[in-house]
């Protein structure tokens, strides 16, 4: 998978919405490359999390991360974001395999 691919699927389980909704595929790009325009963050998300898809979607492919890199990233975001932000964005806080039960 390429940086900025997951970066617009990050977007899309932040907002909980389809990117570029209502426009075609070619309306999209034209969007992201000519006009060099990205989705609005819910007011909501916190800024390590947007910096990363902010990163992810760079408008200079050599600035963007690679994969592999963006998943090294996010124990860090994690790290930083609250139990407060994950209410917030009405996200189940991560749980320990060790505390589910079957």
């Amino acid at each position: 998978m390429k940086a900025d691919s997951y970066g617009v699927i990050l977007w899309e389980m932040l907002a909980k919405e389809q990117s570029f909704k209502g426009m075609s595929p070619i309306q999209a790009a034209f969007t992201v490359a000519r006009q060099q325009m990205r989705p609005a963050f819910p007011k909501d998300t916190p800024e390590s999390l947007q910096q990363l898809v902010e990163m992810c979607w760079h408008q200079d492919p050599a600035h963007r991360p690679t994969f592999a890199q963006a998943l090294d990233a996010l124990p860090a975001v994690r790290t930083q974001v609250t139990r407060r932000d994950f209410h917030a964005l009405n996200f189940v806080p991560p749980t320990h395999p060790s505390t589910l039960t079957r």
